[in-house]
């Protein structure tokens, strides 16, 4: 089963409404695609580390 069919039959058995539940879908998309972005560019990467 893919990520987005376990995501409906979780938003369907906790009867969410549509709307929030494709927001909340969208949520989870955009921080991961921001995550795997951070991890793939070099710059990025070090640009969010904070030295101490």
């Amino acid at each position: 089963m893919s990520f987005v069919t376990l995501f409906a039959i979780a938003a369907s058995h906790w009867n969410l409404k549509s709307d929030l539940a494709s927001l909340g879908f969208a949520w989870s998309w955009l921080e991961n695609q921001i995550a795997a972005a951070t991890k793939w560019f070099p710059w990025a990467n070090s640009s969010t580390r904070v030295v101490r």
